[in-house]
């Protein structure tokens, strides 16, 4: 009797190529990441907390042993090709985003030998282009023109940051030479945090939400504070053996070459807001002052999704109710609640949860979105609950209050423009 096979076959060595993840959702694909790495095994992408899908509510996240087709597009306007897979882990990260490693089915062989070889072939092309900018760097050499990256105000309009007509205004009026970002910020038409989340996109660079994943004491050990304040970085993770140093700014290469040789151990940066980063190296200054504005009235229509805080559908339904009032930090909301969840907040065990809300208010835009984070929940009093019949009875009328959540950031000048329509329409 022969010997079992017990060859074992080497896993297939992961490339790196910037490309978007499209997952089956309402029976049509939809844009839902972007790729971190694929194989002719599987691939695992970063799942876009932003991406909606054609009810115009966020798309959830795969549960892990759900199958699914999933496509890749490297290139801009590319036709997704759809593959099946089955998905074997989701992962919410440190910084907050959420991962999803997915598996492809074998019998699709053909279809993933072919999406593999145009993967590698998209991963030589960005390590020529990462080549050409490293010298550009050390050797102040021009970086060729099939080598460079997206421009910033391509990213910022992509994101839904900053509108086409408003970039182009601005750059008619400002060609005399001048730092976009910096500018941008200046003129009041982007945050400095949505500023450094494009910056990530166009250096290539990982952002962190440091309230998300704030610094833990082994990280801010491994350099002394005088380094720290003096090249602005704030350390605030160790893994795989590297030190995760966030920047409001890219640090050079000597500077990282200076960080490695503190902490000896390799440096990963990545790009955070500037008044977090503030906030890290002076916490003995005040931060910016705000002027609390009183809650608005609201009395808008609102259609609400629950999500589990890795991005996961916890309820399929989609509920219906109305804002009582909303603020500039956070909503009052009337309306149905699973009582399984209703149960969790009265007990004060409640879990992490999302709420994605749609408020209809008017608007010519149309109704705004928002992902708030319930803090409380309560039954509503029993006259108001005859007065009122939702249809569900396993899903009791509630008081529901909500702050926004910080897991997108286009959601706070969301907020803030319906705070301030409602204020306009607000009688006296």
């Amino acid at each position: 009797m022969s010997a079992p096979n017990t060859t074992r076959h080497p896993r297939p060595e992961r490339t790196c190529a910037e490309g978007q993840v499209w997952t089956s959702w309402q029976d049509r694909l939809t844009p839902s990441g972007f790729l971190l790495d694929l194989s002719e095994a599987g691939l695992r992408y970063h799942h876009d907390q932003r991406a909606l899908g054609a009810d115009g509510f966020p798309v959830p996240a795969p549960e892990a042993g759900q199958r699914l087709l999933l496509a890749v597009t490297l290139r801009f306007g590319e036709r997704p090709r759809p593959v099946p897979a089955r998905v074997v882990r989701v992962a919410l990260a440190k910084d907050g985003s959420v991962e999803v490693a997915s598996r492809f089915e074998p019998h699709a062989a053909r279809d993933l030998a072919l999406l593999h070889q145009e993967y590698v072939a998209a991963s030589l092309q960005r390590a020529r282009r990462n080549l050409a900018e490293l010298r550009a760097r050390l050797f102040n050499e021009p970086v060729p023109e099939r080598f460079r990256r997206e421009k910033l105000g391509r990213i910022l309009v992509k994101r839904h940051t900053l509108g086409r007509a408003e970039l182009d205004a601005f750059l008619q009026g400002n060609r005399g030479g001048v730092r976009l970002g910096e500018d941008l910020v200046r003129a009041g038409l982007v945050t400095a945090r949505q500023l450094a989340e494009a910056l990530s996109e166009h250096l290539g660079l990982p952002f962190v939400d440091l309230a998300v994943a704030p610094p833990s004491p082994e990280a801010q050990a491994a350099l002394p504070p005088g380094a720290t304040q003096r090249l602005g970085v704030v350390p605030f993770a160790i893994e795989r053996g590297r030190l995760l140093v966030a920047s409001s700014r890219p640090p050079t290469l000597f500077e990282e070459k200076e960080l490695a040789g503190l902490c000896r151990m390799p440096v990963k940066a990545h790009l955070a807001a500037p008044e977090q980063v503030a906030a890290f190296l002076n916490p003995s200054s005040p931060g910016p002052h705000r002027r609390t504005k009183p809650r608005v009235a609201a009395g808008a229509v609102v259609r609400y999704r629950l999500y589990g805080f890795a991005c996961q559908s916890l309820d399929p339904r989609i509920f219906e109710g109305a804002a009582a009032n909303v603020s500039e930090t956070g909503v009052l909301l009337g309306g149905p609640m699973p009582r399984g969840l209703l149960a969790d907040f009265e007990r004060a065990a409640p879990p992490r949860t999302i709420m994605a809300v749609q408020f209809f208010h008017g608007a010519p835009q149309g109704p705004a979105l928002l992902r708030v984070e319930p803090v409380r929940i309560s039954l509503l009093a029993r006259a108001e609950r005859n007065a009122w019949d939702s249809g569900l009875p396993d899903a009791p009328l509630c008081w529901i209050g909500a702050r926004l959540s910080p897991r997108v950031s286009e959601d706070r000048g969301n907020l803030l423009r319906l705070h301030k329509s409602l204020r306009a329409r607000a009688p006296g």
